[in-house]
C-alpha cells in the first residue's frame, strides 16, 4: 500500500530549470529573456502582465533601440538597470508568487534601481530618450507616473 502511494505522490517530471536573471557581462545578449522564463513559471500573465508586457518589452526596446541613441553614460546606465531590476525580481519572485504581486514588485522596484543605476548622473539629452521610449498608453498607468515622480524626487535631492 505504501508504495502505491509513493508512488502517486511522486513526480516523474523533472523540476522546471530555474530562471537566471542576466548579468552585466550577457545583459546585451539574454536581454528581456529572464521575463518569459518567469511569465512561464508564473503560469503566463500574458501581454499584459508585468514580466512580458513591461519587463521583456522594455528589456529589449531600451537595449536594442534606445541604447544605440544615447551617450557612453546612458548605456551604461541602461545595462545596469536592466540587470538591476532582473536581479531584484529575480530575489523577490517565486513559483508561488502571482502575477499582481509581480507587477506591484516590478513597479515597486523601478526607482531603487533606477537611482543605483546613476539615472540622475545621465546626461538630460540620454534621459529624455529614455524617457521617450515608454509607450504612451504606459504613462497613464498610476505605477508609472508614481515611479516616474520618485525617481524625479531622488534625482532633486542628490543634486549638490
Amino acid at each position: 500500500m505504501w508504495s502505491i502511494l509513493l508512488m502517486a505522490c511522486a513526480s516523474t517530471e523533472p523540476a522546471p530549470e530555474p530562471c537566471v536573471p542576466a548579468t552585466e557581462a550577457d545583459i546585451l545578449e539574454r536581454r528581456g529573456e529572464y521575463y518569459v522564463c518567469l511569465d512561464a513559471r508564473l503560469g503566463g500573465c500574458g501581454e499584459d502582465g508585468y514580466p512580458l508586457g513591461y519587463g521583456a518589452f522594455y528589456a529589449e526596446r531600451y537595449l536594442l533601440e534606445v541604447r544605440p541613441l544615447v551617450s557612453e553614460a546612458g548605456q551604461a546606465f541602461l545595462d545596469a538597470v536592466s540587470v538591476c531590476l532582473q536581479q531584484d525580481m529575480a530575489a523577490f519572485a517565486t513559483d508561488a508568487s502571482t502575477c499582481d504581486e509581480v507587477w506591484d514588485h516590478g513597479f515597486s522596484s523601478h526607482p531603487d534601481c533606477y537611482v543605483a543605476s546613476g539615472f540622475c548622473e545621465v546626461d538630460l539629452e540620454s534621459q529624455l530618450a529614455i524617457a521617450d521610449a515608454v509607450e504612451p498608453e504606459d504613462t497613464e498607468l498610476p505605477e508609472q507616473q508614481e515611479q516616474v515622480l520618485e525617481v524625479a524626487i531622488r534625482c532633486l535631492e542628490a543634486r549638490p
